[in-house]
């Protein structure tokens, strides 16, 4: 059985990024893109959620095209690695949701949602439903 406290990167571990239900993990690559999005933001991250196997991703009532499936998929063709991270970020963090933002689009992220207790990021093929959307997730009132 795997370590959950296992340092993956720099400053990820195991079950930061592993699919809750089989612990399944994202690709080297995009564990990469992880750190690299980390990097530039300069402050931890706090993923409440990055891969998510089928099977988990139906139990939670995820959308079919959930790019936390994809954190697996490599196109070595391209050199991309593709998958998604939410991390709570509440609305009041106004300056922490702006910097992490600016950093996800400085590292390749191409679509964003802004929700109100959190922030989704992912980077999906072009051809993707969700391929380069910036949208609201916020509930309305």
């Amino acid at each position: 059985m795997p370590n959950p406290q296992e340092q993956l990167t720099k400053n990820f571990r195991r079950y930061e990024v592993e699919c809750p239900c089989c612990g399944e993990i994202p690709s080297e690559k995009f564990l990469s893109q992880l750190q690299r999005l980390r990097d530039r933001y300069g402050a931890p991250i706090n993923p409440s959620s990055v891969y998510r196997c089928p099977k988990y991703n139906k139990k939670i009532g995820g959308s079919k095209n959930s790019a936390h499936l994809l954190c697996q998929l490599v196109d070595e063709a391209l050199r991309m690695a593709y998958g998604a991270l939410d991390t709570g970020i509440p609305q009041n963090q106004k300056v922490k949701r702006f910097k992490l933002i600016k950093a996800a689009f400085g590292c390749n992220f191409n679509m964003v949602e802004i929700a109100d207790k959190h922030l989704h990021f992912a980077i999906v093929p072009e051809g993707h439903v969700m391929a380069n959307k910036f949208y609201s997730g916020f509930k309305s009132k």
